[in-house]
C-alpha cells in the first residue's frame, strides 16, 4: 500500500497523449468546425481519458489541443482521430504522439503504485 494515497489499479488499455499545435495559416478551421469538433468529442467521450484546448500560461489564446486516448496501437489511434473535424480538416500544423502512463492523480482517485520498489524497474 502506498503511504499517502490509496493504492488504484494500472489502467489495462494503452493510452496515447496526443499534443496537436495548430497551423496558424489555417486558424479559421477552429471556428467553423467547432460545433462539429465538440459533438464527435461528446460521441466518443469514452475514447477519451481526458482531452482539451492548449495555451500559454496566462493568455488567452489557443495554440492547439491535447488528447489522453485509450487505443490499441498506433494505427487505431490514428485512424479514430482522422474522423476529428479539427483532424479532417487540417487545423493542426504539428502533431505529437507520445505513449503515457496515467499513474497518479485526484482524477485517477490514487496511484497506480503500492510500494517504490514495484516501479523503481521501470522508472528509468
Amino acid at each position: 500500500m502506498a503511504k499517502f494515497a490509496p493504492s488504484i489499479e494500472k489502467l489495462s488499455e494503452k493510452v496515447y497523449l496526443v499534443l496537436a499545435y495548430d497551423d496558424e495559416s489555417n486558424r479559421a478551421v477552429r471556428e467553423s468546425h467547432l460545433d462539429e469538433h465538440l459533438k464527435f468529442i461528446e460521441m466518443n467521450y469514452k475514447r477519451y481519458l481526458t482531452c482539451g484546448p492548449l495555451r500559454l500560461p496566462e493568455e488567452k489564446k489557443i495554440i492547439g489541443s491535447f488528447f489522453m486516448v485509450c487505443a490499441e496501437n498506433e494505427q487505431v489511434l490514428n485512424a479514430f482521430l482522422s474522423q476529428d473535424p479539427y483532424f479532417k480538416n487540417e487545423l493542426y500544423e504539428k502533431i505529437r504522439i507520445l505513449n503515457a502512463t496515467p499513474a497518479a492523480g485526484s482524477w485517477m482517485g490514487g496511484v497506480i503504485w503500492n510500494n517504490v520498489e514495484e516501479i523503481r524497474p521501470n522508472a528509468s
